[in-house]
């Protein structure tokens, strides 16, 4: 998704983000926060060093995926549980 978003003209994202934070609630400015954060973590999870980073705190926590081990490979699971991985 940010990366559809981030193909939009400046005028189309910020129209984008009007009709988000009208229907949410949110705040525009938290909602193009949102966008880029869960952009920047998705590079950084998928470059080859993904696999051994650990974030600690609030935003990074709330928005990222955590890798989780099984006997058959890792697992994406979404660290929300009202999120669709």
């Amino acid at each position: 998704m940010p990366e559809t978003f981030l193909k939009l003209s400046a005028t189309d994202r910020r129209e984008a983000l009007a009709v988000a934070a009208a229907a949410s609630g949110r705040p525009l400015h938290l909602l193009e926060k949102d966008v880029w954060l869960v952009w920047l973590l998705d590079v950084l999870f998928r470059a080859p060093f993904g696999e051994h980073l650990v974030f600690k705190g609030g935003s990074s926590l709330s928005k990222s995926r955590t890798r989780r081990s099984t006997t058959r490979g890792g697992r994406w699971k979404c660290s929300k549980k009202s999120e669709a991985c």
